[in-house]
């Protein structure tokens, strides 16, 4: 993953595929949502058994995930930072990632960090872009 900031046009661009995987997971959530309808027509001529009850759950899964995908989540690959509200950095079974709120609401996730050094650099590319970072606060409480 490679993120530029272009100060003169105050613009990140984002490198990093996310986009066509995000297409690929929407065609995929799409053809399920088709099948699914597919075999809930079938039941309604054949009779409701197990399986169509399975297809209608998966159908229903599938349509919240892509709802979701479409009103919450961006793959935009240049974002103005004037769009951007803030960032936030996170840490998964020891893999960290950076989020970016933009101000229409949805996010955008920054996921493919290997190394503690890209870490650092897209921290102060932020902090030089002038993005503020919305902090988590974990107390941790000692038990005597």
């Amino acid at each position: 993953m490679k993120v530029k900031y272009y100060e003169e046009h105050r613009l990140i661009e984002i490198d990093d595929n996310f986009g066509k995987n995000n297409w690929t997971l929407k065609f995929v959530l799409i053809i399920n949502i088709i099948n699914g309808g597919f075999n809930l027509v079938q039941s309604f001529l054949t009779g409701f058994n197990w399986f169509s009850v399975m297809w209608v759950s998966i159908s229903l899964i599938s349509i919240f995930i892509l709802l979701f995908l479409i009103f919450k989540k961006t793959s935009e690959s240049s974002i103005k930072i004037k769009d951007i509200d803030w960032f936030l950095q996170k840490e998964f079974f020891g893999r960290k990632s950076f989020k970016l709120k933009l101000k229409n609401g949805k996010v955008r996730d920054l996921l493919n960090l290997k190394k503690q050094s890209q870490v650092d650099e897209l921290e102060s590319l932020f902090r030089k872009a002038g993005i503020s970072s919305k902090l988590t606060q974990h107390h941790k409480t000692k038990f005597s």
